[in-house]
């Protein structure tokens, strides 16, 4: 995908991860945070909500993050997040096996 020509790693929907505590850089909204705090900690995993450009070159995604912050961040800051842990699930068949791995014989 590419943005205005732009190359760009992730597109909107993506799951991605923090690479680095994210910090207010002076340009977060929220009043409650000073400049240089962490708004993201590393690890934390959002979706990226929209794909744009910084001065017509530097890729910046906007990602929802799951502690409901939406920061906007640089290629260098993300990863694509891993597949979430698929839970274990019985086998829905009944067969069982034999110690010699054949299925057993029902009656």
């Amino acid at each position: 995908m590419s943005v205005f020509g732009v190359a760009t790693k992730f597109e909107v929907g993506d799951l991605v991860v923090a690479t680095k505590d994210l910090r207010d850089d002076g340009t977060h909204p929220d009043p409650g945070v000073s400049v240089g705090d962490v708004l993201v900690p590393e690890g934390t995993r959002g979706e990226v909500l929209q794909v744009g450009l910084y001065l017509q070159e530097h890729v910046v995604y906007a990602v929802a993050f799951e502690n409901r912050r939406v920061v906007g961040c640089l290629t260098r800051e993300l990863e694509p997040a891993p597949a979430p842990d698929s839970p274990a699930v019985p086998s829905e068949t009944s067969e069982t096996s034999a110690p010699d791995g054949e299925p057993e014989a029902t009656a």
